[in-house]
């Protein structure tokens, strides 16, 4: 009989260590030949065969570790959240930063180092610092460039209505007795 694919959006990957638990989970299914995760989208592709295994049973070993599928009920758990929290420094609330793991004074750190990977990795305990992926460069990018654009944003109207549009460029958008008096 013919497989089947499945795409399922996977909710709360936190990062690429999350994405790694879930495509285990997945692969462990009974049934379940190639399985994939679009990581920056969080979007599972499952290639399943209809005999041995369903769709289901797919989104059933997702949630056993712990994350959601798109439609599932209820929120981020506690540990999910902390998880989240642990990462911000780190990684600027984005899904860009995969350096978070060679930073050892972070907790991150220590909750994705797996020692029986060190060998295998060059000691980054079984994550892959490939920073000249093109996926991983696209996304660094875009995620600098909405970040430039964003403090743009915020500058403009600081210089505008500050003292130095006024000496630098003679551009006067409030009166100065305004400010006095206000």
């Amino acid at each position: 009989m013919a497989g089947r694919t499945a795409t399922v959006l996977v909710e709360d990957l936190r990062c690429t260590c999350c994405a790694e638990d879930v495509l285990d989970a997945v692969r462990g299914v009974d049934g379940v030949p190639s399985a994939g995760l679009d990581y920056q989208r969080a979007e599972l592709r499952v290639e399943y065969d209809p005999a041995l295994t369903d769709e289901e049973a797919v989104r059933q070993a997702v949630r056993e570790r712990g994350y959601r599928c798109e439609g599932d009920p209820g929120g981020a758990s506690t540990g999910q959240l902390a998880h989240t929290v642990q990462l911000a420094p780190i990684t600027c609330a984005t899904k860009c930063d995969r350096m978070q793991y060679e930073m050892p004074h972070t907790r991150a750190d220590e909750q994705h180092r797996d020692p029986s990977q060190e060998a295998a990795h060059e000691g980054h305990g079984g994550m892959s610092h490939d920073m000249s992926d093109p996926t991983m460069a696209t996304a660094l990018e875009r995620d600098m460039r909405n970040r430039f654009f964003i403090a743009l944003a915020l500058t403009i109207p600081v210089v505008l209505l500050s003292p130095l549009a006024v000496n630098t460029f003679g551009i006067e958008l409030v009166d100065s007795q305004t400010r006095a008096a206000g």
